[in-house]
């Protein structure tokens, strides 16, 4: 179909409802700017990818509905006009983009359904998730990693322990869920870990023959733990502390008595404490206290720390949204500032609170809003409240949780 056939959707749940093409065209470029560019870009480049078709519905005067593929579209429609992103900070990049190649899609392949209820199905295989392996199943990071393997950095070298791990100790369900954080958030902080040659000799860990000696993976297990609940970049970062860090782990495990070449024995049974401290990852937010960013912010605090997210993962995606985004409204009062949606509004109190940029507390939530973390993302957020085709899980709201936290703390220390 030609281009000029096909219409945006207003009702497209990435945004809220519109009522033109121009505001539908906005709506997109507000929620995010640079990935439109990039797509662009892309697009202009290589073409449209022939691993994925637009849905089409019928509308009016021989004219098309665009259910699927709508970012596409509205890429397409600006590079062969960049005014309609005028107005947008960086808008200039289509022209560049359009002065640099000569030609461009005029026509896209489209499968036409009668009616959104016939599209529904396959929009939400493509937009809510694995749904138990019918829906997208995104590549891991290990599986990321071996597509463009890059031998030798930290994200490497990390990926090899995590996969020994998982082969090791696929029985142990808390184990892999670790494990899955630490693929997400943590890959790098224990790459640097494991690319100390003296920390893989005490955790016994071989990277060439890529193994771990099995009377070890009782210590790498406990960093893995520590990683998920305590451990950041920072605390790690000289050798001095890593080796500091790793003896601390072993004495917490083992008796008194190791030998000097640091060859474990057996480690003891887990005590009650440990469990405990795992069964209280289904409540988010753990001493956090909001106070100075007013009052209905403190009381949303305490009910969603009292909200299991194992059994209310829905309502609890919806209290942490309300929480960061009445904090950011809270500090842009304070400041005086003129409020401006929330992906921009967290990155301005971050420039704020952080204004070096260089904090690693930040560098999780720094990502997701230049896009390079998906889960992370302000929109993902939106989309837990105002999308039917977004759910959360669990292991996505604790990433979110640990993430904002420290944010969260500092706005309320500011005021």
């Amino acid at each position: 179909m030609n281009i000029d056939a096909l219409s945006l959707d207003g009702e497209n749940p990435r945004h809220p409802l519109t009522y033109d093409q121009h505001d539908a065209i906005a709506a997109l470029l507000d929620d995010g700017l640079e990935k439109i560019n990039n797509l662009a870009k892309d697009i202009a480049e290589y073409g449209l990818s022939p691993a994925e078709l637009l849905i089409v519905m019928p509308h009016e005067q021989g004219r098309y509905i665009v259910l699927e593929g709508n970012r596409r579209i509205a890429a397409l429609k600006i590079l062969r006009q960049p005014d309609l992103a005028e107005g947008h900070s960086s808008s200039s990049r289509f022209n560049w983009i359009k002065a640099e190649h000569a030609t461009f899609v005029d026509k896209v392949p489209c499968a036409v359904v009668s009616s959104r209820e016939e599209a529904r199905h396959w929009l939400e295989l493509r937009h809510t998730g694995e749904r138990e392996g019918a829906g997208v199943v995104p590549w891991s990071t290990s599986a990321k990693q071996r597509f463009s393997p890059r031998s030798g950095t930290h994200t490497d070298k990390a990926m090899k322990v995590i996969d020994v791990l998982r082969s090791s100790y696929s029985d142990d369900t808390e184990l892999l869920e670790d494990l899955k954080v630490v693929s997400i958030e943590k890959s790098t902080t224990l790459g640097r870990l494991v690319s100390d040659p003296d920390v893989r000799s005490i955790l016994g860990i071989n990277l060439k023959k890529e193994i771990i000696e099995r009377n070890y993976l009782p210590l790498i297990r406990c960093v893995v733990s520590d990683l998920v609940r305590k451990i950041s970049v920072s605390d790690i970062k000289s050798k001095e502390q890593r080796k500091q860090y790793i003896e601390d782990v072993r004495d917490r495990l083992f008796d008194e008595n190791v030998s000097p070449s640091m060859q474990p024995t057996e480690p003891q049974k887990r005590s009650n404490k440990r469990k405990k401290k795992a069964t209280n990852q289904a409540f988010l937010f753990d001493g956090l206290e909001l106070n100075n960013l007013g009052e209905k912010v403190s009381a949303i605090v305490k009910e969603l720390q009292r909200l299991d997210i194992e059994k209310f993962p829905h309502a609890s995606s919806v209290l942490l949204r309300c929480i960061i985004e009445l904090s950011v409204d809270q500090f842009y009062q304070k400041k005086g500032w003129e409020h401006i949606q929330l992906q921009r509004g967290v990155r301005r109190c971050l420039d704020e609170i952080d204004p070096s940029r260089k904090d690693d507390k930040y560098v999780y939530i720094r990502k997701s809003l230049s896009g390079q973390d998906s889960l992370l993302t302000p929109s993902t957020l939106h989309g837990y409240v105002h999308s039917q085709y977004v759910h959360p899980s669990p292991t996505d709201l604790r990433a979110y949780a640990r993430n904002y936290h420290p944010f969260l703390a500092a706005l309320n220390g500011c005021i």
